[in-house]
C-alpha cells in the first residue's frame, strides 16, 4: 500500500466519480482503476459501488475513508511543519488560505508586498478551515486566512482578526424539491440532511448550527467532505442540501441556490489568524500588518 493509492482512493471518494478523480489526479481512468482495484484486493474488503454514473462509498469504504483522510492530513501537516523551519531561515511567509474573494485577490496583495521586500517568499496551500486551523496549532505556518473560529477551548490560542463577510446560499440537488420553488421553508429544515465541509464548528459549517439554533433542530449530518467538488457533487447527486459560500471560486452549475422563507441572513465570515504564543517573524508581521490596513481598526503593532 503506497501513499499513491491513498490518495487515489480519497480523490474517488470525495469526488464520487472516476473519470472527474482520474482527470483531476492527471490519470488516466483506467490507471485509477486499476489501483483502486490493487487497493481493494490488498484490504480484501469492496470500497465503492455503482450508483448510476457515479461511486459511493460502501460501509467498508467509508470506514476505511474516514481513516484515510485524516492520516493523509497529518502526514501533509508532517510535511509541511519540517518545510516550516527552513522556509523561516529563507525569508519565507508560510500561509494556509481558505478558497474565497478575498483569496483571489491574494496574489496582488503579496505583489504589492514583494515592492517593498523583494526578498521575502511565500508559500501558500489552499484549504478548508479546520485544515487551516490545524496548521496554526501544528506552527507549520505563520498566518491563516480562515472561516469562523469559536472563543472557546484550544481555539483561544488563536488570535483572529475579521477580514471581510461573503454571502452564503443553501443550495440543493435539481431534483430536490426546492429546486423547482426557489424556496425552503424554515419549518422543513429539521427534515433534511446536511452536506458539510469535515463536520466541525468551524466555517461556514457554524452557519448550519445558528440556524439550527435558530429554528430549534438537530441537524442531520449525511456526508463530510473535505474537498468544495465533495461537498458539491453529494448535493447534486441528491445526498443533501448544504450552506456555501456565493463567491466566484465555486462552480454551482450542477446545484440550485435556494432560499429561506425568512429574512435569516447567511454569510461566511472571513479571519485573518495567528498563534498568541508564538512569535511571528518580522516578515510575517510586516505582511499581518498590510492586509489588516484595509480595516484600520484592526491594525497591530509588531
Amino acid at each position: 500500500m503506497t501513499k499513491d493509492m491513498l490518495v487515489c482512493f480519497r480523490v474517488a471518494a470525495e469526488l464520487q466519480h472516476i473519470t472527474k478523480a482520474a482527470d483531476k489526479l492527471y490519470l488516466s481512468q483506467s490507471a485509477l482503476s486499476k489501483m483502486i482495484r490493487a487497493l481493494e484486493d490488498e484490504l480484501e474488503v469492496s470500497l465503492f459501488q455503482r450508483q448510476g454514473r457515479n461511486v459511493v462509498l460502501t460501509a467498508a469504504g467509508q470506514a476505511f475513508y474516514n481513516h484515510v483522510a485524516r492520516a493523509l492530513d497529518e502526514l501533509d501537516a508532517g510535511i509541511t511543519e519540517a518545510r516550516h523551519y527552513m522556509e523561516v531561515e529563507s525569508n519565507t511567509i508560510g500561509l494556509s488560505v481558505l478558497f474565497s474573494d478575498f483569496a483571489k485577490h491574494l496574489p496582488e496583495r503579496i505583489l504589492a508586498f514583494h515592492r517593498s521586500y523583494p526578498l521575502c517568499h511565500f508559500s501558500v496551500e489552499y484549504k478548508y478551515s479546520s485544515a487551516i486551523v490545524r496548521d496554526l496549532f501544528s506552527g507549520s505556518v505563520e498566518l491563516g486566512i480562515c472561516g469562523f473560529v469559536p472563543d472557546t477551548g484550544d481555539y483561544q490560542k488563536l488570535e483572529k482578526h475579521l477580514l471581510c463577510r461573503e454571502p452564503a446560499s443553501l443550495v440543493v440537488g435539481k431534483n430536490h424539491p426546492a429546486a423547482k420553488t426557489g424556496v425552503i421553508a424554515a419549518e422543513d429544515l429539521k427534515d433534511q440532511t446536511f452536506i458539510v465541509w469535515n463536520w466541525s464548528r468551524l466555517g461556514i459549517n457554524e452557519e448550519i448550527l445558528k440556524l439550527s439554533e435558530r429554528f430549534g433542530f438537530s441537524p442531520r449530518i449525511g456526508f463530510e467532505g473535505r474537498h468544495d467538488l465533495a461537498v458539491l457533487n453529494a448535493v447534486a447527486v441528491g445526498e443533501g442540501i448544504a450552506v456555501v459560500p456565493v463567491t466566484g471560486q465555486l462552480d454551482l452549475s450542477h446545484v440550485v441556490p435556494v432560499r429561506l422563507d425568512t429574512d435569516f441572513p447567511l454569510a461566511r465570515e472571513i479571519f485573518l489568524a495567528w498563534r498568541k504564543d508564538i512569535k511571528l517573524s518580522s516578515l510575517a508581521v510586516q505582511f499581518r500588518n498590510m492586509l489588516l490596513s484595509e480595516n484600520p481598526e484592526n491594525m497591530q503593532s509588531p
